[in-house]
């Protein structure tokens, strides 16, 4: 799942994804969001793929961006 979460909210959904999804894929589809925290274009292609691995990351504007497994998608 790729969520984001503007500062002091719950976590946003932008896509889930399934078995077969790769996260890089999922992560990806957080590249509008990342631009709006205040991500330049240059950079966002390695902070996918930092998301892909798990890192969970900040923006400038505090918004928090995470790539997770989906819950009902755990065997």
């Amino acid at each position: 799942m790729g969520q984001w979460r503007p500062m002091g909210a719950e976590w946003i959904t932008a896509a889930e994804g399934d078995w077969t999804t790769e996260p890089q894929d999922v992560a990806g589809c957080l590249w509008f969001q990342l631009e709006r925290a205040g991500f330049q274009d240059g950079e966002i292609p390695a902070r996918v793929a930092e998301l892909a691995r798990g890192v969970v990351l900040i923006g400038g504007n505090g918004t928090a961006f995470r790539v997770i497994t989906n819950p009902a998608h755990r065997a």
